[in-house]
């Protein structure tokens, strides 16, 4: 699959904490609004990182991906926007869904990178500030009750065992984070292991990807693995393939000729025979 520079991230945090905003629009639509709202998170921080595009088409296609109806999702992110829970001023005046919330979590999370710009239209934060807090972490030091201001959140990424050592104890590595979705419609679900032993079985593996993002997104149909579907739709694809003509069949024709050559020769040789019988 194409790698463009990077721009998703690859988690995000739930806050702990209910917002009365949120509780509001739940008891209108029910727990359905909160699997919309973390589908919606999910749909923004894996894409474009920090906001999303929202149109009648990709309503469309949503709503058919968690087989909701259309006015209900639509009515759920109206009052989302209505609450403030997405920025409803940039919604009207560019279609996208945002918020200041959203953007301080991901410039958080990619304090790390060099390319950390937000698109000046959409931005809703300062996000010098928000650089300076998310590179500050205070850490307990094991000797001392003082606290230790770490220069950069890249001082926090020490590895598990180094912390392990350090504080005497050992600490599990954290898990890797779940792929992010593929495909044209972004709902094809492949680590880079499944995607690169599909490529060596079928070179043209994106376009087979494609292919399943949209039936994914068109039916609604739901996969229990996305990787399975594939290898099944590539043993389907090379039976379709029409099987390389033989040798034999090539020359059936030159086989033909002889056969009447001999059939000929033996017809001459037994009347030639009769002849010296009668003499």
């Amino acid at each position: 699959m194409a790698r463009p520079i990077k721009t998703k991230i690859d988690y995000f945090p739930i806050d702990c904490c209910d917002d009365s905003r949120m509780k509001l629009v739940e008891l209108k639509h029910g727990l359905v609004a909160y699997a919309v709202y973390v589908k919606l998170l999910q749909k923004i921080y894996g894409n474009k990182g920090y906001y999303m595009n929202w149109d009648e088409d990709i309503l469309l296609l949503f709503s058919g991906e968690y087989n909701l109806s259309v006015e209900k999702v639509d009515s759920i992110v109206t009052d989302m926007l209505g609450r403030g829970i997405f920025n409803k001023e940039l919604f009207e005046k560019y279609g996208i869904l945002t918020s200041s919330e959203i953007q301080e979590q991901y410039l958080f999370v990619i304090a790390k990178r060099k390319n950390k710009e937000l698109d000046e239209r959409f931005r809703l934060i300062n996000s010098e500030e928000t650089a300076v807090n998310s590179e500050k972490t205070v850490v307990n030091s094991v000797d001392s009750t003082h606290s230790i201001v770490e220069d950069s959140i890249a001082k926090d990424s020490i590895s598990e065992d180094r912390r392990a050592d350090r504080r005497g104890g050992y600490h599990p590595p954290v898990a890797e984070p779940a792929p992010a979705p593929g495909g044209k419609m972004n709902n094809v679900i492949l680590t880079e292991e499944e995607y690169e032993k599909l490529k060596t079985k079928y070179p043209d593996i994106d376009t087979l990807i494609d292919k399943l993002s949209l039936y994914i997104a068109s039916v609604g149909k739901k996969y229990s693995s996305h990787y399975a579907t594939l290898l099944r739709w590539i043993e389907d694809e090379k039976t379709k393939q029409p099987p390389p003509k033989s040798e034999s069949c090539s020359n059936s024709s030159y086989d033909i000729d002889e056969f009447f050559e001999a059939a000929l020769r033996h017809s001459k040789e037994k009347i030639l025979k009769g002849r010296c019988l009668d003499d």
